[in-house]
């Protein structure tokens, strides 16, 4: 495509936009999106930690070896010992929920809820979202469950979906004080869900707000690359309760800024759950100086370094000593400097 033809593409874009969206829901958007990308630059440094967090625990070299000529591996990787012994013990217990009524009338339907409960948990994989969860949580210090509820499950008959996003994904209001006990207090959530295609948006949305979105997708955390850009979108949900009556909304939208659906202010969007946002965070250690916690990895990375450190002086000092000597009587009046250089 020609930079004319782009001009061209979009230049109708921004009609579609107007055409399909009034000022004030344009002006909402935009609001979230500005909210979204200050979002991610705040957290761009904490990412960047993270990241080499992660490289460490999959054994990968973080740090800079002496002899730069060659790269030596990890000999001896401390933080995914350490994260996934202790993941282990967690796996060794069932998962299983515990059911009590609120008041003796709820009693009754205590044995009920347990059924439908535990079938949830069993749906939803329990155990593989207990260790996902548990790895961000001792890797980072901080882990986010989310719970969504898909309409479409079991013959349309609904199921409620736990997820577990990444932590670079969700952007939380800066005004709170502490992502784990404060998150309830937020004006706004972002959860940045991923890559979704064009058709799946016109099966959802319908052709014409799909035609209208752009193509493309915002560089994913981990440097995962992965990801077609060609056929697909990066899709926002936000979980907002900034309106007149504090009622916890939905708006879904694209990257690119088109609005997708917006759920009616006059009421929460979930009923029965005490207007609460679906997200539920963990946190490790508290850092009493940040909203996020630590965890495990930052406190063992400095001591992986220095694993990788004296691992490499060990193998400078193996290439040392296996070095051949060369012993010459004096008497023989051997030139050093000529026996090195035939010999060397």
């Amino acid at each position: 495509m020609i930079y004319e033809e782009q001009e061209l593409k979009q230049g109708e874009y921004k009609l579609l936009r107007a055409q399909l969206m009034t000022d004030d829901e344009i002006r909402r958007v935009d609001y979230y999106l500005s909210r979204y990308k200050d979002g991610k630059e705040q957290l761009a440094d904490r990412l960047t930690e993270w990241e080499e967090i992660h490289k460490a625990y999959k054994g990968e070299r973080t740090d800079t070896a002496d002899d730069a000529t060659q790269q030596n591996p990890v000999a001896v990787n401390v933080i995914l010992s350490q994260v996934e012994g202790q993941v282990s013990s967690l796996m060794n217990n069932n998962i299983t929920g515990s059911y009590r009524g609120v008041g003796f009338s709820d009693q009754k339907f205590a044995k009920t809820a347990g059924i439908v409960g535990d079938f949830i948990l069993h749906q939803n994989n329990a155990k593989g979202l207990a260790k996902d969860m548990a790895r961000r949580y001792l890797q980072f210090g901080n882990a986010v469950l989310s719970v969504i509820w898909d309409k479409d499950s079991i013959d349309k008959f609904g199921l409620p979906r736990i997820e577990t996003p990444k932590l670079g994904t969700v952007i939380i209001d800066d005004k709170i004080d502490d992502i784990a006990k404060d998150l309830q207090r937020a004006d706004y959530i972002i959860h940045e869900v991923g890559s979704r295609s064009i058709q799946w948006a016109k099966d959802k949305y319908g052709d014409e707000l799909a035609d209208a979105i752009t193509i493309g997708n915002n560089d994913p955390d981990f440097e995962y690359k992965d990801i077609d850009n060609d056929e697909s979108f990066t899709y926002l949900r936000v979980w907002t309760k900034n309106n007149d009556k504090r009622n916890l909304q939905l708006i879904e939208m694209s990257l690119c800024g088109i609005l997708l659906s917006e759920s009616d202010a006059n009421k929460p969007y979930y009923t029965n759950v005490f207007n609460r946002y679906p997200f539920f965070i963990a946190g490790l250690y508290k850092d009493e100086g940040d909203a996020y916690y630590f965890g495990d990895g930052k406190v063992l990375l400095p001591m992986q370094k220095i694993i990788n450190k004296l691992y490499d002086e060990i193998i400078l000092a193996v290439k040392f000593a296996s070095q051949g000597r060369t012993y010459a009587d004096p008497s023989s009046r051997l030139n050093p400097a000529e026996f090195a250089a035939a010999d060397p």
